[in-house]
């Protein structure tokens, strides 16, 4: 999370909202068929108990017959992306994009192997060494004026860096003698499913790049791209990191009642971590904003809708795990098809209102629509109750007491939309929020402090 608000601030520096905006319109099919890039391997290998040979070979050539797949479906389609936008400068990077299937999909199966094993702290030393690769490199061509291909470079060498190192780490068991066309069927069966609902979510959020490229032009998507990578990537990060932990472990745990104990401290401990961070840029999103050069300055209200959004973000993660690990694939795919409309009928209403607020309005509806249909689904799964909410209580006061806090100390001030406002607001949340932790949330305090150490000795034991 930091390394990428890191390379937002250096990017930032040599490139414009229209140069991240032809990366946008140009991933406008790479970004659909991307959430399929690994043909559901990764869900359908680790909710199973054990991954033999013969699964792990099976998923491995189903994972990389599937990239090929996407990788000339997208190299056929950049013509197409010229012809719909009007620009003949997406096609060659739509063409350079559509290389990263083929080349991610050979360790596919080692990192589906490495979160099965609990293996977390490999896969985090591996994505930030990639990371910080990949970022220099796109550093080093921005700076040299290559515009929108540094970051083509930064996507493509962040495969090539992360998938060697996990090959490397953990590699794939390919046995010629132990494939078998029954268990590649079933992986394929279960992943297409998964791979389904992953694309139609996706589909249902495309319209935001696709017409507002075409009707708003190439800023307005790289508004867009940037109040995700500052709002919606972090809060994701956090969220995706520990609903990856959590997928492998709903399969010890049998009953419904310990399932749904599970669930609820899980979500009320992420949200601690998570809420204070939407409602603290909701408060200073203006102050933010100042910190950047002045072509960002239509920002704010973007990132104040994305970050009310994010606030039900550990829900739709937390809720993915559970559906997955109980094989409801296909009532994902039926929900994610059927929120289809309304994604494209939000991004369409704020292509027709003329502004890219009313767009990203129309993605925070869909959003929460989507996390309470699915929690919906887990709540009678896993038989919930009222206590479920109660449970939120403190930790979502809790953050909006903060912001509350943070907005008036920068009024205090007269710190509106200046670097001073910004740092007297981050020096006010911090310590109003920390007197919650220690008045209000003393418990959950508690519950996060013994799981970092339990976190650092079993770390220093492996090592």
């Amino acid at each position: 999370m930091v390394l990428g608000l890191i390379g937002f601030a250096l990017l930032a520096r040599w490139l414009s909202p229209g140069d991240y905006g032809l990366v946008g319109m140009a991933a406008t099919l790479t970004s659909v068929l991307g959430v399929v890039s690994d043909s559901g391997v990764n869900a359908a290998l680790v909710r199973l108990t054990v991954i033999d040979e013969a699964t792990e070979t099976a998923a491995f050539w189903v994972s990389l017959f599937g990239a090929l797949m996407l990788s000339l479906a997208c190299a056929g389609a950049a013509p197409a992306l010229v012809w719909i936008y009007g620009d003949p400068r997406v096609g060659p990077l739509a063409l350079a994009l559509s290389a990263g299937f083929l080349i991610a999909a050979p360790a596919r199966v080692s990192m589906a192997k490495l979160q099965k094993a609990l293996r977390f702290r490999a896969v985090t030393l591996i994505s930030t060494l990639a990371g910080v690769g990949a970022l220099g490199i796109a550093c080093a061509i921005a700076r040299a004026g290559g515009g929108s291909w540094s970051l083509v470079a930064q996507t493509l060498s962040t495969f090539v860096i992360q998938g060697a190192m996990l090959v490397i780490t953990a590699p794939p068991r390919l046995r010629r003698h132990a494939f078998s066309v029954p268990v590649a069927k079933g992986v394929a069966a279960f992943g297409s499913r998964m791979s389904g609902f992953a694309m139609a979510q996706t589909v249902a959020r495309v319209g935001d790049a696709l017409l507002v490229g075409k009707f708003l032009g190439p800023s307005a998507v790289g508004m867009i791209a940037m109040g995700v990578r500052l709002m919606v990537t972090p809060i994701m990060r956090i969220c995706a990191t520990l609903g990856a932990i959590f997928l492998p472990t709903m399969g010890h745990l049998e009953a419904p009642y310990q399932r749904g104990k599970a669930f609820s401290s899980a979500v009320r401990l992420t949200a601690v971590v998570t809420s204070p961070l939407s409602f603290g840029v909701f408060a200073l999103a203006p102050e933010i904003v100042v910190l950047l050069p002045p072509r960002w300055a239509g920002l704010a209200p973007v990132l104040r809708i994305l970050s009310m959004g994010t606030l039900v973000d550990a829900f739709a993660w937390y809720c993915l795990s559970v559906l997955t690990a109980q094989g409801r694939a296909a009532a994902l795919l039926v929900l994610a098809v059927a929120l289809i409309p309304l994604g494209w009928g939000g991004s369409a209403l704020g292509v027709l209102l003329g502004t890219v607020e009313w767009v990203m309005a129309g993605w925070a509806v869909w959003y929460v629509v989507n996390a309470s249909a699915m929690l919906a689904m887990v709540w009678r799964t896993l038989g919930l109750t009222r206590g479920f909410w109660r449970n939120l209580t403190l930790p979502f006061g809790s953050a909006l007491f903060m912001a509350i806090v943070v907005r008036a100390a920068v009024l205090v001030v007269g710190g509106e939309r200046t670097p001073r406002g910004c740092l007297v607001g981050v020096l006010a949340g911090i310590i109003a929020y920390g007197l919650a932790l220690g008045t209000l949330m003393r418990t959950d305090t508690r519950t996060l402090v013994e799981l970092l150490r339990q976190g650092l000795r079993r770390s220093f034991a492996a090592s």
